[in-house]
């Protein structure tokens, strides 16, 4: 995994204004997993939400299989062809 510089000097940008405070990956990443942890109990809290999570490497690998649990969960009513049709690996971290 990458480190945040070593992802902010691939994608040549700077860490955003927010987080200039935070001095190494380990203070961003604590802060990162706390929300994460933050979020994932209130999503569990509210009655009318549902979740799925798609992991995004998964999804440039093996399309299909992660095409179809969303399919599944939004009620079988889209194209896997189409929606496949759209993942592009060669995209992944482009940088404009």
């Amino acid at each position: 995994m990458e480190t945040i510089e070593e992802c902010c000097n691939h994608n040549r940008c700077s860490r955003p204004a927010a987080f200039r405070y935070l001095h190494d990956d380990a203070q961003l990443t604590d802060l990162f997993k706390r929300h994460l942890k933050e979020t994932a109990t209130w999503i569990a809290s509210q009655p009318n939400m549902n979740v799925i999570n798609a992991n995004y490497n998964e999804l440039l690998e093996n399309p299909f299989v992660i095409l179809s649990k969303n399919n599944r969960f939004l009620g079988d009513e889209l194209n896997l062809n189409q929606m496949a049709g759209v993942v592009d690996k060669s995209l992944h971290r482009q940088v404009r």
